[in-house]
């Protein structure tokens, strides 16, 4: 290929569209919004905004990535805040979390399951329930109930 053909190639190849060209908008704003994010960060919210893509995270990095330096909007140092915790005694606390997850049926479908998660700040004693609604008030408590039957007792406090 004689160089002129390669150089124009490479012109087109910058100028065509991209798959991830769709969500350019989004990513500005976010960008411009939140200096430190991350492209991880960015792929969960366009999976939640828009169901599953059509690219894969390394694409969407390297996008980000040119696209920074474009707008020259540099990815700000997030500086993590945190202060030590004070050991507790045993029984004293207990951690809850909740989430959601999607998981893959082995029919290639997909399933929305909710999880509530109780751990012991002292041992890191876990219990985990799995449920295919999401949780209401009711639920929650039974959640509750069933790990402190599971741990052997309830914590004096629970963050």
């Amino acid at each position: 290929m004689p160089p002129e053909e390669y150089a124009q190639l490479c012109i087109d190849a910058k100028c065509r569209s991209k798959k991830i060209d769709k969500y350019k908008d989004e990513i500005l704003e976010w960008i411009t919004d939140f200096s430190d994010m991350s492209a991880t960060q960015i792929l969960d919210w366009i999976k939640e905004r828009h169901g599953d893509v059509n690219f894969k995270e390394r694409s969407l990095i390297l996008y980000i990535s040119n696209f920074r330096g474009e707008y020259n909007l540099p990815k700000a140092e997030s500086i993590r805040q945190f202060e030590e915790v004070l050991e507790l005694p045993m029984g004293y606390q207990a951690q809850v979390d909740m989430w959601q997850i999607w998981l893959k049926m082995l029919d290639g479908s997909k399933v929305k399951v909710y999880c509530f998660a109780m751990v012991l700040a002292h041992s890191r004693y876990k219990f985990i329930l799995w449920a295919d609604k999401p949780f209401s008030t009711v639920s929650f408590i039974d959640a509750h109930n069933r790990a402190f039957e599971y741990l052997g007792g309830m914590p004096v406090e629970i963050v």
